[in-house]
């Protein structure tokens, strides 16, 4: 049952290893091609990059934690604790500032959002809109058309 699961951790940390790679070389991929296109310092496309890579890094951690899990289980001991935690810790460092990252970008899109113009309609002449003058005797002057 041992070599079952250190085979299963090892194929666990060897995908972990391949999804952070996929995410680097994808977001390495993304910026050359966002600045090619654009041929200036686009900051919208660098921080799309920038949470992608995160989501990628996040994904490969908890995958690596996991592992981690495995092999405290398989062989429990402070060396294996002290690299889960640390794992951990850098997980949660990194979900944070991702949060605050996507946070921070859905502000910026609401605040660039493009206000509808509103459509201006003609003023209306004086003439249309005659108030109604009390006379002498109290009554109203009505609106002749």
């Amino acid at each position: 049952m041992g070599n079952i699961l250190n085979f299963i951790a090892n194929i666990l940390l060897f995908i972990s290893i391949l999804i952070i790679i996929y995410g680097v070389f994808r977001a390495i991929f993304c910026f050359i091609k966002s600045e090619i296109k654009n041929g200036i310092i686009d900051f919208k496309g660098l921080r799309k990059v920038r949470v992608n890579l995160a989501s990628y890094l996040l994904l490969g951690l908890d995958v690596l934690i996991a592992t981690e899990i495995l092999k405290t289980i398989l062989e429990p001991g402070y060396r294996q604790l002290a690299t889960l935690l640390t794992i951990v810790v850098i997980r949660t460092i990194l979900s944070l500032l991702l949060h605050l990252d996507i946070k921070d970008d859905c502000s910026a899109q609401a605040l660039s959002i493009a206000v509808p113009e509103q459509q201006h309609l003609p003023k209306p002449s004086v003439d249309e809109f005659k108030i109604d003058e009390p006379k002498a005797d109290g009554s109203k002057l009505e609106k002749q058309s």
